[in-house]
C-alpha cells in the first residue's frame, strides 16, 4: 500500500469471505513500542519470530505481510510451552478471504485468495479443514486451561490482599490457598 504522508495509524484486517475478522494489526507508535519490548531471547532463537508484524505506517510505498495464522490461545506471564507457541493460532485453510485497510478514517477493502500448497499433492481441500478444526479446538481448549490458571492466581491474589488486611482472616486463608 501507498501511502502520501506518514500515518499516526494504519489498521490492516483480514477477513473471511464472511466478513468475520480473523486477525487485525495497528501500526502506530504504542504499538511499536510495545512490540520492540517482547522481541528476541531465546524462544525466537529456537522457534522463529512472532508471527506478522505490525503494519508500517511511513509515507511512500509499505508492505505488510500476513503469516496466515489464525488468533492463538490466550496466554499468561510465566507461561511454559516448549517447542511450542501458544499464542501463535491454526494455520488459515485455503479459500477466499479480504484484506481491509485503514488509513485516517479512510477504509479500502481487497479480496485476498488463500491458495493451497502446490507441492501438497496428497493432501486435499477436507484434510485441511479439518486440521483447521482440530487445530481451532486445540487453541479453544488451551485458552480454557490458561483462562482457569489466570483465574487462580487472581484469587490467590486477592486471599493473599484480604489476608494482610484482616490478620483474624489468615489462618482461613491459608487453608483456602
Amino acid at each position: 500500500y501507498y501511502l502520501k504522508n506518514a500515518a499516526d495509524k494504519v489498521t490492516v484486517e483480514i477477513l473471511e469471505a464472511s466478513g468475520n475478522v480473523v486477525q487485525s494489526f495497528t501500526g502506530s507508535a504504542e504499538e511499536e513500542k510495545r512490540a520492540s519490548r517482547g522481541q528476541g531471547g531465546d524462544e525466537e532463537e529456537f522457534l522463529g519470530p512472532r508471527g506478522s508484524r505490525n503494519p508500517p505506517r511511513k509515507a511512500g510505498a509499505n508492505r505488510f505481510s500476513w503469516d496466515l495464522h489464525y488468533p492463538g490461545a490466550k496466554t499468561f506471564e510465566g507461561l511454559i510451552m516448549w517447542g511450542a507457541r501458544a499464542d501463535t493460532g491454526p494455520l488459515a485453510p485455503p479459500g477466499e478471504y479480504q484484506v481491509r485497510l485503514t488509513v485516517t478514517g479512510q477504509t479500502q477493502t481487497q479480496p485476498l485468495v488463500v491458495k493451497i500448497d502446490p507441492r501438497l499433492k496428497t493432501v486435499t481441500q477436507a484434510d485441511l479443514m479439518k486440521q483447521f478444526k482440530l487445530a481451532s479446538q486445540v487453541r479453544d481448549k488451551t485458552t480454557e486451561a490458561n483462562e482457569i490458571v489466570i483465574r487462580i492466581r487472581e484469587m490467590k491474589k486477592q486471599i493473599k490482599d484480604r489476608t494482610a488486611k484482616a490478620a483474624d482472616l489468615k489462618t482461613q486463608g491459608e487453608k483456602l490457598v
